[in-house]
């Protein structure tokens, strides 16, 4: 609740400034306002020290008070960014616009919190002014890495996971599947997590791309596991002989199983 109404938002932050007779409780079927202005800025609390009079020391954590967790990670994948070290706010980005105003072209936020890179790129010496072809262009080869590494590893995890499931069904060694279903489901967790952060590794590249190679490297390596140490299907159990017993001549066929794995990564 403290994400979608104003009333609890500001409780959350400050408790105890709202009126007698709004419930602390917030009941999901209460009638609330949505996110509006005095949500983020206090324009009459002298607590405030900052010119924009919002609830937060800057912009930033202002934006981290609901932009956090694993469905909308983007402040947790910001904090500690290339851009986050250089001293950028989330809204030098997010909003920021050009505007003529009384004969010239100048900055401000539109509150809407899209971001227009071809603008905000290049809005100072800082962001890259004069450079914005360049910039762009990292932004862009960023991006589709990005995409590509994604796509691979969802492609991997998927057929890994349909393979497991299959070798379930024939009597598998439950300690091999999980080591394999485990590697799986951390290697589509990390692409859920930065995917939901939405920046496509430009919050934090390093965080970002570091984070999927380990997981994707992990399941590669489980999966390799899988194929060196699985029973081939039609074979019962994990022995590396069957016996097939022919009328009575008790024939002993050896099965080798590294000679089965046609697939090995």
């Amino acid at each position: 609740m403290h994400c979608q109404a104003t009333e609890s938002f500001i409780h959350q932050q400050n408790p105890g400034s709202l009126s007698t007779d709004v419930s602390t409780d917030f009941d999901v079927d209460g009638d609330y306002n949505s996110i509006s202005c005095p949500a983020c800025h206090s324009v009459h609390g002298n607590w405030s020290s900052n010119d924009a009079q919002i609830r937060a020391a800057n912009a930033t954590e202002l934006c981290g008070l609901c932009h956090v967790g694993t469905h909308h990670p983007h402040y947790e994948v910001w904090i500690g960014g290339s851009h986050d070290l250089a001293g950028v706010e989330c809204t030098d980005c997010h909003g920021y616009q050009l505007i003529f105003y009384r004969g010239s072209w100048r900055g401000t936020l539109n509150h809407t919190f899209a971001i227009d890179p071809d603008v905000a790129c290049g809005q100072s010496e800082d962001c890259h002014e004069g450079m914005e072809t360049w910039a762009l262009g990292q932004l862009e080869m960023r991006g589709d890495a990005f995409d590509a590494l994604v796509d691979e590893i969802t492609e991997v995890a998927e057929a890994l996971e349909a393979e497991v499931a299959l070798y379930n069904v024939t009597g598998a060694n439950v300690t091999l599947a999980n080591l394999v279903q485990d590697a799986v489901d951390d290697a589509m967790d990390a692409v859920h997590y930065y995917g939901y952060d939405s920046s496509k590794g430009f919050h934090d590249g390093a965080e970002t791309f570091t984070a999927l190679n380990d997981v994707y490297a992990d399941m590669l390596e489980a999966k390799a596991t899988f194929y060196l140490n699985k029973a081939p299907a039609g074979i019962l159990g994990g022995d590396t002989l069957m016996l097939a017993l022919l009328g009575g001549g008790g024939i002993v066929v050896g099965l080798v199983l590294g000679l089965l794995l046609g697939k090995r990564q």
